[in-house]
Formats: C-alpha cells, sequence, structure tokens
C-alpha cells in the first residue's frame, strides 16, 4: 500500500471509561489534533470540545447504545474543526462500562479558514459525499437507517441522530412518512433481489408550504463477491420538471375543450370548466358588456367605470354559491379594485385575502365581501382576458377548498390558459359580428313587395348555387339570376304543366334546366 494509501487508513480514536475520561489516544489522533498523548490521557473528554455550551456527549445520554453524528471539537492550536464522530459502548470483565469513539479527519469550520496542506483523497471523498446537494442514505440489511447525509438533514428537518434507526420510509418516533408507503416493498426487492429501483412521489416535508416531486433511487450495495450487504437510496427534487409536465397537460386539455364552437359565453364557460378542473375553486369570467354581442371594446370616457357582464361562472361546490353576481348581469367593478386595474394594465397579478386587502374586494358590494368570508376564500389571481392587442375582459380564480394558496407557477399557467381561451373567445365575437352583418344585408337584399300575378307564385329566397330539379307535377323549375356583388338571387316558381313559361324565361332557360310543355 502507497504513502498516501496508508495515511487515509491510519487509525484515528481514543477510548473513555464511564467518567468520560480518556484512558487511551491513538497516533491518528495525535495527528488530527495534535495533542501528546500525555496531554489528555487522564483527562475529561469534554475538555476537547468546542463550543459555549458545549453539545451533549454520547456518554451523557440515555442508554447504551451506540451514537453517530458531528462534534466541534479544539484543536491543540486553537483551530476549532468539524469532525463526524462514532461512539460506541465498551464493557470490561467485572462489569464496567467506557467508550471506543472513532472520527473522521478535520473539517475546518467556516469562521476558520482552511488547511494549506493537501487533504487525503480518501478524505476528498468523504467531503464530497457529505457535501452533496442530493440526499443520500444508507441501510443496512434490516432496512434500518445506519447513515444519511447533510442534504437528508435538510430535507426531513430531523438531525442525523435522529434520522438513525428507523426503517426506510418511517420517521422516529411515528408512523410512516405520507408518500412512502411502497418503499417496504422496494426495500425486499433491492436487498433481496439486487434490484435497482425507481420511484417517483410526492411527499411534503417539514417547512414546505407544499408537496414536492422526489424522484428515488434504490440500489444493492454489494461486497467484492457480489453479495448485497446494504441498500443505498438517493433523492432528487423533481417538482419543477413535475410541474412543467403538469402545467403542459392542463394546456394540452385546454387545447382540446376550449373553442369547440365560435360563441363566446360557451368559449367562456369552458374556460371555467378547464380552471375548476385543475387548480381553482372558483372561475369567474367578465366581458365588456357588448362582447357578447360581437361588438369590439372600445374605452369608455375617462372616469368612466367599465360596464362588466357576467359571461359565465363555475365552482367545485354546487350551485356556485360564492358569485354574488348571477351570469349575464350588467355591473360595474370599483375604481382601484384588482379587476380594475387589470383592465387598465393589462397584467396579471396575485393576491392573499385577508383584512388589509378586502375593503378592494369589498367596496361598494358588502355581499360580495360576506361570501369572501363565508366560503373562506384566501387567495385569488385576476387575469385580463386579452387578444389581438383588445382586452375583452378579466378572469378571476379563486381557492376556499384547496389549502395551498396560489403561487407565482399557478400564476403563469392561469396566463397561459386564459391566453388561449381569449383568442378563442376573440374568434367567437368576430364570427358573431360578420353574421350580424351578412345576415342584416340579406334582409335589405329582399323585395319589400312580392307582386302576384296570373298563375304564377313568386317565392324569392336565398338559396344554394345548385338548380333545384324540376316538378313532374307541376312543372316547378328554377332559375338563378346573379346580381352585383358575391351574392346571387334565387327566384322560385310555380306554373301549372298547361301554362306556357313566361316571356322572362329566356334566363331560365340559359341558367337551369325547363321542362318540356305540352
Amino acid at each position: 500500500m502507497d504513502r498516501e494509501g496508508a495515511a487515509s487508513v491510519e487509525p484515528t480514536f481514543l477510548t473513555l471509561d464511564g467518567r468520560g475520561v480518556v484512558t487511551a489516544w491513538s497516533t491518528g489522533a495525535h495527528r488530527v489534533l495534535g495533542y501528546e498523548p500525555g496531554e489528555v490521557v487522564g483527562h475529561p473528554a469534554a475538555d476537547l470540545l468546542a463550543g459555549d455550551p458545549a453539545p451533549p456527549l454520547p456518554w451523557d445520554r440515555e442508554g447504551p447504545g451506540p451514537w453517530n453524528g458531528r462534534i466541534a471539537v479544539r484543536r491543540k492550536d486553537g483551530r476549532t474543526h468539524d469532525l463526524r464522530m462514532s461512539a460506541y459502548p465498551t464493557f470490561d470483565a467485572v462489569g464496567g462500562g467506557g467508550w471506543l469513539l472513532t472520527f473522521d479527519g478535520p473539517r475546518p469550520t467556516a469562521d476558520h479558514g482552511t488547511d494549506d496542506s493537501e487533504p487525503d483523497v480518501g478524505v476528498l471523498k468523504r467531503w464530497a459525499l457529505e457535501q452533496i446537494p442530493l440526499p443520500m442514505a444508507l441501510f443496512d440489511r434490516r432496512g434500518a437507517t445506519i447513515a444519511a447525509n447533510p442534504a437528508t438533514e435538510r430535507a426531513m428537518g430531523l438531525s442525523e441522530r435522529e434520522l438513525l434507526g428507523p426503517s426506510a420510509g418511517e420517521r422516529a418516533p411515528g408512523p410512516g412518512v405520507e408518500g412512502l408507503a411502497r418503499i417496504p416493498e422496494f426495500v425486499d426487492r433491492v436487498l433481496n433481489a439486487g434490484e435497482e429501483v425507481l420511484y417517483e412521489t410526492s411527499l411534503r416535508t417539514p417547512g414546505e408550504a407544499r408537496e414536492h416531486a422526489w424522484l428515488l433511487t434504490l440500489y444493492p450495495v454489494r461486497d467484492q463477491s457480489g453479495r448485497v450487504r446494504a441498500m443505498s437510496m438517493a433523492a432528487m427534487d423533481a417538482t419543477a420538471q413535475f410541474l412543467a409536465r403538469h402545467r403542459l397537460g392542463i394546456l394540452n386539455d385546454a387545447g382540446f375543450r376550449i373553442g369547440t364552437a365560435l360563441n363566446v359565453a360557451r368559449t367562456a364557460d369552458e374556460l371555467t370548466v378547464i380552471a375548476t378542473d385543475h387548480f381553482a375553486d372558483l372561475a369567474i369570467v367578465d366581458l365588456l358588456d357588448g362582447v357578447l354581442h360581437g361588438d369590439e371594446p372600445i374605452p369608455g370616457p375617462p372616469g368612466e367605470h367599465p360596464l362588466f357582464r357576467r359571461a359565465a361562472q363555475r365552482s367545485v361546490l354546487h350551485g356556485c354559491p360564492e358569485a354574488v353576481v348571477r351570469v349575464g348581469t350588467a355591473y360595474t367593478y370599483p375604481e382601484g379594485s384588482p379587476p380594475a386595474l387589470a383592465l387598465a394594465s393589462g397584467q396579471a397579478s396575485l393576491h392573499r385575502v385577508d383584512e388589509q386587502n378586502l375593503t378592494w374586494w369589498a367596496s361598494g358590494s358588502p355581499a360580495r365581501a360576506r361570501s369572501i368570508r363565508d366560503h373562506g376564500i384566501h387567495s385569488l389571481l385576476v387575469v385580463p382576458v386579452r387578444a389581438r392587442s383588445l382586452t375583452l375582459g378579466v378572469a378571476i380564480f379563486a381557492r376556499h377548498r384547496t389549502a395551498d394558496p396560489f403561487d407565482e407557477d399557478d400564476l403563469l399557467l392561469a396566463r397561459e390558459v386564459v391566453a388561449r381561451a381569449a383568442l378563442s373567445m376573440d374568434n367567437a365575437r368576430r364570427y358573431t359580428n360578420e353574421r350580424a352583418t351578412a345576415l342584416a344585408l340579406q334582409r335589405s337584399l329582399l323585395p319589400r313587395r312580392v307582386p302576384r300575378s296570373g298563375p304564377w307564385t313568386w317565392r324569392p329566397a336565398m338559396c344554394p348555387r345548385v338548380p333545384m330539379p324540376g316538378s313532374a307535377a307541376t312543372g316547378s323549375t328554377s332559375s338563378r339570376c346573379r346580381g352585383r356583388g358575391w351574392r346571387s338571387w334565387w327566384v322560385t316558381w310555380s306554373v301549372t304543366a298547361s301554362t306556357p313559361p313566361p316571356p322572362w324565361a329566356g334566363c331560365a332557360r340559359r341558367c337551369a334546366h325547363w321542362p318540356t310543355w305540352t
């Protein structure tokens, strides 16, 4: 073995008696801490600890079991090092007890700089594993936790001492961790079958407002002969990727379910359905008055409150009891309220509902304030409905049954869904306007009076550009006479079989088949 390898396995330990007094001091302990054996043997081990007050010592705690954790110690030169220490109880022939303490090489604390000497490869490996930002843990063949890195401590909100001992998926003390119910099944597969398992789950760690998505990798740890000796687990926080997939799925669903008909009110209702199915407990769409009839929204005079009309609303509660305005009702929002600000600025906004900003929503409507309090609405999104540089109205989303408030990811999702719906609404509005114009033009082209002469009956109508077949019973025929522009006139008349065609039938002969006259 080379010198570097020998240094990395140099024993670093000391022994204590039952009172915590040092009874033996190894060469490795001398190399790490700098004390000669005569300076520490016979003295309390507590004298080596740094910090005021000193942390609890392994031999002071209840129970004779082993202990593993970090302790700050003071070197002979005055520097402080953070050491990972393991303590194991020992017993002599007469029943007396003591402790065997082993510890790793030094890791200087941040406020004392670093050692200029080049550390051992083994030390570097240990530091890399300790400082890896991914939570990692090691389990024995019984599935009990025997080691965990600092990232696991931060993720679980527990110290390493609290994490050691319980089986995978459990928390000490207490029941299994919610979201890790299938971990024992996977542990069995890893330890007994030697398989590598990938497991995706969602769980809420202490201190987090919402669940995170985690991708766990469980793999066997083998010895040189290939036998499974332990199991290691590495976890990666995949929340960002999960939310991106979830948002893409909602947008894909919105693309299929919004804009199925060229009808403004129906498109607005489809938007509320998507919102309450995926991210909101209450969804409201208020459009500027006239948009439902196909009119282009026109800004009103300065200082005048715009007139809205409720186009659609939907709730996770039956009958939408939170809403105080019925569908189709016209009303206004007071100046300075979130909907009015969204309409004026064209920017979406997120709001927490508390007593301070409740006045925004309650202004001019005590019923609205009462509904917010009664149903426990605690978070709101206000998103302008904009398409082709036109603001058609506002969409409001609320949560009251969902405990988690809206966040910036929800605001981004709402903006994208509303943007898609706004384009469909504007298409429907333009279609409504053009259809109304076409119908008005058709009515203007119809004659005001229909002449009745001889055996012919005039029935003016707008018909397809396909000649109607003649009737043998009545000698019915159709004639198309072109007019100006893109529209055509069809004139249908009925004559008896014995009546000769009228003088103007030449047009009919050129345009359509004329029956044989007898």
